[in-house]
C-alpha cells in the first residue's frame, strides 16, 4: 500500500521527515526497551541505533518546487 503526501510552498534549504502510524490514537507507543512498536519512518529510508537517526543522516536538500521524496514506514508487530 502506498500513500501520496504533497506539501506545497516549501522553501529551498535542508530538511528531514519523519512519520508514525498511529494505531491507538495517542502518541507513539514503545515497548520495554524504547523501541516503537508502531509503525515508523524516516527520510532517506535511515533506521537509527539504539534511537533515532540524525537530522544530518535523514536529511535531504529541496532546489526546486518539485522534488520526490520517498519514505518507507516499518509497521512493527
Amino acid at each position: 500500500m502506498s500513500h501520496k503526501i504533497i506539501i506545497n510552498g516549501v522553501e529551498p534549504d535542508t530538511y528531514a521527515l519523519s512519520i508514525f502510524h498511529d494505531e491507538d490514537n495517542n502518541t507513539l507507543g514503545t515497548n520495554f526497551f524504547g523501541a516503537p512498536n508502531e509503525g515508523y519512518g524516516f527520510s532517506n529510508n535511515v533506521i537509527g541505533n539504539f534511537g533515532k537517526p540524525t537530522f544530518s543522516e535523514a536529511s535531504f536538500v529541496i532546489n526546486d518546487n518539485k522534488e520526490t521524496i520517498n519514505l518507507d514506514v516499518v509497521l512493527v508487530r
